[in-house]
C-alpha cells in the first residue's frame, strides 16, 4: 500500500517544475476565480468568502479527485493484477491516501489565510480529525464502488466525472445555504457531501464544533456507504482479471 501511495505521489509530479506546490496553488487559483465571480460580481455577501469557500472546496476536492482517480485505478493496474496477487482494494485505498496527503498540503494556504485575515485558529480545529475520518471512509467506499463498476462498464468512469460538476454546484461550497428557498432545502440535505462539507467547515469558518446532528448524519452516510461499497467490490473483484 505504501509503495503504491508513493508511486501515485511521485508520478503525478514527476515532470513538474514546482512539484507539490501545485497542490497548494490549485486551491488558491480556484479561490481567486470564485471570489472574483461570486463575492465581487454576484455579491453573495458571505463574510470572509475566501475562508468560507476554501474550507468547503478542499474537502470537496479531496472527495472528487479521489473518486475520479479511483475510477481508473483498477484498469490502469491491470498488468500488475495479472502478474502478482495483491489485495485489489489496495489500489483504490492508495489513490484515496495519496489525495489525502495532497489535501494536507493544500490545508497550509488555508491556515495561513486564516491567520492573515484575522480569523485565527482555535481549539475547535481538533474536530477536523473525526470529520476527516468519516469523509475518508465515505470517499473510500464510493471509490470502491466506482472502481469496480468501471472495470465492467468503462463509460461509468466518464459519466461519473461529468456528474461531479453538477454535484459540486448542488453542494453549498460557493454559496451559503441560507439563499436556498425553504421548499428546496430538504432536497439539499439528501446530498451526503452537504453534511460532510458543513462539518468540515464549522471548525474552520465559524470556529465551533460541528453540530451533533450533522455528525450523526455524516456517520450514517459513511457507514451505509461502507456496507454497500465494500460488498460490491468484494463480490466482483475475482472477475477483474478477465476485464482489465
Amino acid at each position: 500500500l505504501w509503495n503504491l501511495v508513493w508511486r501515485n505521489l511521485t508520478v503525478r509530479y514527476k515532470r513538474s517544475a514546482i512539484g507539490f506546490l501545485w497542490t497548494m496553488l490549485n486551491p488558491i487559483i480556484m479561490t481567486v476565480v470564485y471570489a472574483i465571480v461570486f463575492a465581487t460580481i454576484f455579491r453573495f455577501g458571505t463574510q470572509d468568502f475566501v475562508i468560507y469557500f476554501l474550507s468547503g472546496f478542499l474537502v470537496w476536492n479531496f472527495f472528487a479527485q479521489s473518486t475520479a482517480d479511483a475510477s481508473q485505478c483498477i484498469i490502469s493496474s491491470g498488468s500488475l493484477i495479472k502478474k502478482v496477487y495483491v489485495p485489489k482494494e489496495v489500489f483504490v485505498l492508495s489513490t484515496v491516501i495519496s489525495n489525502l496527503i495532497n489535501m494536507a498540503f493544500a490545508m497550509i494556504p488555508l491556515m495561513v489565510l486564516m491567520v492573515v485575515l484575522g480569523k485565527g485558529i482555535n481549539l475547535s480545529i481538533i474536530f477536523l480529525l473525526p470529520v476527516m475520518v468519516l469523509v475518508t471512509v465515505f470517499t473510500s467506499c464510493i471509490s470502491l464502488t466506482i472502481a469496480s463498476m468501471t472495470v465492467f462498464f468503462h463509460d461509468i468512469g466518464e459519466i461519473y466525472r461529468v456528474l461531479l460538476t453538477p454535484w459540486m454546484f448542488l453542494t453549498p461550497i460557493i454559496y451559503p445555504m441560507n439563499i436556498i428557498p425553504e421548499h428546496y432545502a430538504p432536497f439539499f440535505k439528501f446530498n451526503p457531501m452537504y453534511h460532510f462539507v458543513e462539518c468540515f467547515r464549522a471548525p474552520l469558518y465559524t470556529g465551533v464544533a460541528p453540530e451533533y446532528s450533522m455528525m450523526v448524519v455524516s456517520a450514517i452516510f459513511a457507514g451505509f456507504s461502507l456496507l454497500i461499497g465494500y460488498y460490491m467490490f468484494k463480490r466482483s473483484e475475482d472477475s477483474f482479471i478477465y476485464h482489465v
